[in-house]
């Protein structure tokens, strides 16, 4: 897929999240590049609210993402209405905080639900209609934390790392049939994000820094260049490209930042 480019006005984009955050910003950017938005979120009058804002008659499906048949319904819902998908954003998810020896397995199960099964069902229902049609693309919106977990988020890092490994595999497999994988890693976002995640197990530090933080406005550019272009990977942030190179090239020196950042906060 590589050097190709594409114009995203009149393509179908289905946005899981599309409510608040980095979805809703998404939803805007591409009503604005000429999209035919399905936005899909739990909460049904903030879609009805966004769709209000942007005025272009996007298809609005009410959908929890830890339901694998709601997930099912809400790509159907799409072809229904646009007659095909050419674009899947999973960008839906919950955030979990908690040292890995005392998490509830409870939450753990509930975030790999929505984070990581409600992407697999979703992407599930949609490669029949991709394939049918000659291709398509699928977004997986990870995280700078699906390539390095550090000290609190191991649970939630899980379900990122999970979306690489599915993403690698699903992209070879799919790759015949003119379907991309794309998978995006934002770090720190100014969104309510943390403020809704789940308080899993212990918690030392209450509250974990972000470095250079962009907008989700700014995120979704980068991450609509990404589509645009059919890339592989996006990392979204300066911060995040560092932090991943010095992951590859000195994970040990990774290591010791991170345990002397933890434990000084500690104390």
């Amino acid at each position: 897929m590589r050097g190709v480019v594409q114009s995203l006005h009149g393509k179908v984009v289905l946005i899981t999240g599309a409510s608040r955050g980095i979805g809703r910003a998404l939803a805007v950017a591409l009503s604005r590049q000429g999209a035919q938005l399905a936005l899909a979120a739990r909460d049904r009058a903030a879609l009805a609210a966004l769709a209000e804002e942007l005025g272009t008659a996007p298809l609005i499906v009410p959908t929890d993402v830890a339901d694998a048949d709601a997930c099912r319904r809400a790509v159907d819902e799409t072809v229904a209405r646009f007659g095909r998908l050419d674009v899947l954003v999973n960008n839906a998810a919950l955030g979990m905080q908690g040292i890995v020896a005392d998490m509830s397995l409870v939450d753990l199960e509930y975030v790999f639900r929505v984070n990581v099964f409600g992407v697999v069902a979703l992407t599930q229902a949609a490669i029949p209609h991709l394939r049918r049609q000659g291709g398509g693309q699928i977004v997986m919106i990870s995280s700078i934390l699906g390539k390095r977990a550090v000290p609190q988020t191991g649970g939630y890092a899980a379900t990122k790392f999970a979306l690489h490994a599915l993403s690698d595999a699903l992209r070879i497999e799919e790759a015949p049939y003119g379907i991309a994988v794309t998978v995006v890693c934002p770090g720190s976002t100014e969104t309510d994000f943390r403020k809704n995640e789940r308080q899993a197990g212990t918690v030392l530090l209450t509250e974990r820094p972000r470095v250079n933080a962009m907008s989700a406005a700014a995120v979704a550019d980068v991450i609509i260049d990404g589509i645009v272009h059919r890339r592989r990977e996006v990392v979204v942030s300066p911060f995040g490209k560092l932090f991943s190179a010095l992951e590859a090239v000195a994970p040990r020196l990774v290591d010791r930042v991170l345990t002397r950042t933890y434990h000084k906060k500690r104390r």
